[in-house]
């Protein structure tokens, strides 16, 4: 029984990790497909202004 109780929390503790991770990887992606967007449309209005 204390062995489980042992190996519970370490197995929760790998989760949290790997969910952190992967939140920081979907954070970084969605930044960088703003930025895309961003630059996008930026440069949509500036083609629009130019001619």
């Amino acid at each position: 029984m204390q062995f489980i109780k042992q190996k519970l929390p370490d197995g929760l503790k790998g989760l949290k990790v790997q969910l952190n991770e992967r939140l920081v990887d979907a954070s970084l992606y969605a930044c960088w497909l703003t930025l895309v967007a961003l630059l996008w449309i930026d440069g949509l209005l500036t083609g629009i202004w130019i001619f």
